[in-house]
C-alpha cells in the first residue's frame, strides 16, 4: 500500500489487472523455466522477475 507506479517500476516489478496475464507475460517472455513470483496487492497482480 502506498507504492507508486515509479516505486514499481523502479523494483523491477510488473502490473497486471489479473494474475492470468502476469503468467501468460512471463511464460511469454521468459519461458517456461523463469524464476518469478506473482503477488497480489491492493487486487492487481504484480510479478517480479
Amino acid at each position: 500500500d502506498g507504492l507508486t507506479k515509479y516505486d514499481i517500476n523502479k523494483a523491477g516489478f510488473f502490473y497486471f489487472k489479473n494474475i492470468d496475464g502476469a503468467i501468460k507475460f512471463c511464460l511469454e517472455k521468459y519461458g517456461n523455466n523463469a524464476n518469478i513470483a506473482v503477488v497480489t496487492m491492493g487486487g492487481g497482480s504484480y510479478i517480479y522477475k
